[in-house]
């Protein structure tokens, strides 16, 4: 069900990291749940995120987008979206691109639990962009469309043309009957790149990598604090100082009634450490 906001956070050193700013963080979304939906997006695939739901304090989400975009999951019910897997990989055959790139002696395949028919990854330290746009324009040559994601200075990620975490918030926000104004994407890496090239609010936390605290923009807030802190920074931010226009509560909840505008209490982040 729509709501206020949609919260698209990265889980990995931008919500996870510090145990006192995740508690912190839960604590305030679960006050404003009734406004907000949350989708948790990352890198790792649905079945290690729905561990960390087990095993930490992050929130219960409404979505999860897990392998760099590759599947979205509603949660708990672990529904897939159709229109996602039919418009993305249509015609993407994961083992044809490994096989291709197997001429590659610097691709060092990531392990078989990193890996998925829709998720190819390779180890490459220190790429340069001429070796990454050899790749991209091999891939070219044998008419394999491919969006090449490399973050951490690292980690390459090979996955159908069009996907990633960017394309699979926009599809989120779509789908749901979000603006662009009432979207909120947060990220650390990037991998989350692709989520701040949209006209959504964005909020880099300041443990971020330099590629990601390199961006500039209006729609772009980048938060002194780490992790989940600087999530709650940035909430802070866009939740009271960006001009919005008021939005009624779809729903009831403990805090809040049908027909009541959305309230955002200013957010008091613990001293710093």
């Amino acid at each position: 069900m729509k709501k206020c906001k949609l919260l698209v956070s990265d889980v990995d050193f931008t919500l996870l990291g510090d145990k006192e700013n995740l508690s912190q963080f839960a604590e305030w979304f679960e006050e404003h749940r009734a406004c907000l939906q949350l989708v948790l997006t990352s890198g790792r695939f649905i079945e290690s995120i729905m561990e960390s739901l087990r095993e930490t304090d992050l929130p219960e989400p409404d979505y999860i987008v897990g392998g760099v975009g590759t599947e979205i999951q509603s949660y708990p019910e672990r529904h897939s979206i159709a229109a996602w897997d039919a418009d993305m990989f249509g015609n993407w055959d994961g083992d044809c691109v490994r096989q291709l790139l197997s001429e590659f002696d610097r691709l060092e395949p990531q392990a078989d639990e990193f890996q998925s028919d829709f998720k190819v990854s390779y180890f490459l330290p220190e790429a340069g962009s001429g070796e990454l746009d050899s790749i991209s324009e091999f891939l070219q040559d044998q008419s394999i469309h491919a969006e090449l994601i490399y973050s951490s200075d690292r980690d390459l990620d090979i996955l159908p043309a069009g996907c990633n975490k960017g394309t699979a918030a926009e599809f989120l926000a779509n789908h749901l009957g979000y603006e662009p104004d009432d979207v909120i994407v947060c990220g650390d890496s990037a991998n989350d790149l692709a989520m701040f090239q949209y006209d959504f609010s964005g909020i880099i936390v300041g443990n971020a990598h330099p590629e990601l605290r390199a961006l500039e923009g209006p729609a772009i807030y980048k938060s002194p604090r780490d992790y989940a802190a600087g999530v709650l920074d940035g909430l802070d931010h866009w939740l009271h100082r960006r001009p919005r226009m008021p939005v009624t509560v779809p729903d009831t909840s403990s805090s809040s009634h049908p027909g009541e505008p959305c309230s955002f209490a200013r957010i008091n982040l613990s001293p710093w450490s």
